[in-house]
């Protein structure tokens, strides 16, 4: 709801504050008492255009503000909130206009453009005419005025993005046919390095499987010494750690009937040894598998090199 009007040095009006009580206000006049400049006023706060001509005889600055009380859920407010110009319920305008053609806005005393101006004013302000109907005859009019009455908010974000879509394919479509057909000679040149592109191009699985190989044999001697290292620490002989936790199981084995804890640790470390063994084994197993090749390295990065 407009709250106040504050008008300084715009058209004829040198000074005007009006404020508004809630419901519905009525301002009445003759022709020519001035009824359009307020109207023109808000207009200009809602972001319209104007130039130095709209400025009081005499001044070198009109300026012009307005207040509006927000209802929560409104879009005017949601859009506030989504720029951060926010102010609780309140929403303040404020707007300039200089004598040398320049003109500045504000939402809530933050400085904005006049298109941010705009885009808020269509959530605060609808301005009709006395000749309003006859925009009912144009089509782009007709479809806002439904668009706007039947709550159609994400079927219109859908077929907008739709149509934008489909805008930028169409848009390329036009300008590949815009551009000069091959000759014979240059589109069998290129359909020959198409065929030997897919030739020799390897599928995501394959391309994944060699990428790996390859890591393999560049890190090899990394694998190798972590291996042994690994291996070492857990030999099951006297120094590992599988017959250590292993000891570490039996030494308590015989306590387990006194205690339940003393069992359940002693069952824990008996589970943890064959793990231990069970990733010796493996260890091994891994150890055996490993070939540093460097003829099969030269292979893997010829192969990737192809894939690029």
């Amino acid at each position: 709801m407009l709250s106040f009007l504050q008008i300084r040095n715009y058209t004829i009006v040198e000074s005007l504050d009006l404020d508004f009580a809630s419901g519905f206000t009525c301002i009445t006049g003759e022709t020519g008492a001035g009824k359009s400049i307020l109207v023109g006023a808000l207009g200009l706060l809602c972001g319209n255009r104007a130039d130095s001509s709209a400025i009081r005889s005499g001044a070198s600055r009109a300026e012009l503000g307005a207040g509006f009380e927000l209802a929560a859920g409104s879009a005017a407010l949601a859009w506030l909130q989504d720029r951060e110009l926010d102010d609780g319920s309140t929403c303040l305008l404020r707007r300039t206009l200089n004598d040398n053609g320049r003109s500045r806005g504000w939402i809530n005393g933050t400085a904005v453009t006049l298109q941010q101006l705009a885009e808020l004013g269509e959530h605060l302000v609808e301005i009709h005419g006395q000749n309003e109907h006859l925009l009912l005859v144009r089509r782009d009019e007709a479809f806002r005025l439904l668009d706007a009455s039947g709550g159609y908010a994400k079927p219109l974000n859908a077929v907008e993005r739709a149509y934008r879509a489909w805008s930028a394919l169409e848009e390329e479509r036009q300008s590949l046919l815009d551009e000069s057909p091959l000759d014979p000679g240059e589109r069998d040149l290129f359909e020959y390095q198409v065929r030997e592109l897919q030739d020799g191009l390897l599928s995501a699985e394959e391309f994944r499987a060699v990428e790996q190989a390859h890591r393999k044999q560049t890190r090899g001697a990394d694998i190798i010494a972590a291996l042994e290292t690994a291996a070492a620490a857990l030999r099951s002989d006297a120094g590992g750690a599988a017959g250590e936790v292993f000891r570490a199981a039996e030494s308590l084995q015989p306590f387990g009937e006194l205690d339940e804890e003393i069992a359940a640790a002693a069952a824990l470390l008996r589970e943890a040894a064959i793990n231990c063994d069970e990733a010796h084994r493996s260890i091994l197993d891994s150890q055996s598998r490993i070939d540093l090749d460097p003829e099969a390295l030269a292979r893997l990065e010829q192969q990737l090199a192809s894939q690029h």
